[in-house]
């Protein structure tokens, strides 16, 4: 007879191999649903499976995740947060201390540039000074 605490009592044997299958079907399953919920984030069905500006620009594409946030608010009002984004600039409203290098996000909208129809891209980045970026234009 084997005391209760002694390793004969409750032998590993064998086991590794079933902790090891346990934990692949584990992740397996957690990636399946939490994928498609990353990957879908916010969207209705509808949304996620809709054509969008410039999807015909990348004929097999590997990557496509739809995300969306819903604003109750008009274009007029969102459009003066959406051209003060990145770095340099209002922030991006999102973890300050990842994507914004600790500064916060502002929470109005700056006098500067609000009015604008045609802006560049916003500067996710510190860039060299000689950097032009491309104009996207909008409405």
């Amino acid at each position: 007879m084997t005391a209760l605490g002694s390793p004969e009592a409750f032998p590993v044997t064998g086991s590794a191999p079933l902790r090891r299958l346990g934990s692949i079907l584990t992740a397996a399953l957690v990636f399946r649903f939490y994928r498609r919920w990353h990957l879908r984030w916010g969207t209705t069905d509808t949304e996620a499976n809709a054509r969008f500006e410039g999807d015909d620009l990348i004929v097999d594409p590997r990557f496509t995740p739809t995300r969306a946030v819903t604003i109750n608010a008009s274009p007029e009002q969102v459009w003066p947060w959406i051209v003060q984004i990145g770095i340099g600039r209002a922030g991006f409203y999102s973890y300050d201390w990842l994507d914004n290098l600790g500064r916060p996000s502002t929470n109005k909208v700056l006098q500067s540039g609000n009015t604008l129809r045609s802006v560049t891209s916003p500067p996710l980045c510190h860039r060299s000074p000689n950097h032009q970026p491309t104009p996207r234009h909008f409405g």
